[in-house]
């Protein structure tokens, strides 16, 4: 019943075996691609963020993760002070700022 399947396999005796770069290169190309779409355009927003929160102010405008719309009062080393809607100062984690408003992008 099978029979076709055997005449149909590949012949017995000596067969070149394939190149191994061959079998890598695909693996490899998956690597590189997940590097260049993934990881190094997570990397360069991460510094991004990094460098926006070491450059926070006094009277900097900010949204936070949850989005509510603050402005700085004061900065610590990992906290800052922020105004909130009636002028209620709310002391944040820096980390969890997402964005700053400075001067003219913040009217």
């Amino acid at each position: 019943m099978f029979d076709f399947l055997y005449a149909m396999g590949t012949p017995g005796g000596a067969q070149a075996d394939a190149n191994p770069i061959f079998s890598i290169l695909p693996f490899a190309l998956v690597i590189v691609v997940f590097y260049f779409f993934l990881i190094r355009p997570q990397a360069k927003k991460q510094k991004e963020q990094t460098e926006m929160l070491k450059t926070l102010k006094k009277d900097d405008e900010v949204i936070n993760n949850g989005g509510l719309h603050g402005k700085i009062v004061s900065v610590a080393d990992d906290t800052c002070t922020v105004k909130f809607g009636n002028n209620q100062p709310i002391v944040v984690t820096k980390s969890s700022l997402t964005k700053v408003n400075v001067g003219d992008e913040a009217k």
